[in-house]
């Protein structure tokens, strides 16, 4: 349980470290299970930059958390949002 907070915090501190714009497109899609054009509509800006913000977020936690790559893979599989409405796909890729 201790290592599980301990990775917990790493995690934390890996995505409050990636900076404001994939810190908040990252915390919505992840944590909110916000849809990439519900993020879109709140920020205000384009579709494609919200992916582009969490693919870059996602590459940078990766890049910090290299070491605990296992570790955080399994974290973000914990806080995977609820499966997106039909016919969209849940994914942070680029497609709509």
């Amino acid at each position: 349980m201790i290592e599980e907070l301990a990775l917990h915090q790493r995690l934390v501190a890996a995505v409050h470290a990636a900076g404001r714009a994939y810190r908040t497109a990252i915390a919505l899609r992840f944590l909110r299970g916000r849809a990439p054009h519900e993020i879109a509509r709140e920020l205000g800006v384009p579709v494609k930059t919200v992916h582009t913000r969490i693919e870059r977020g996602i590459e940078r936690l990766r890049a910090r958390l290299a070491p605990d790559r296992d570790a955080w893979i399994v974290l973000l599989e914990l806080a995977r949002p609820a499966p997106l409405s039909a016919p969209s796909l849940r994914s942070h890729s680029c497609s709509p």
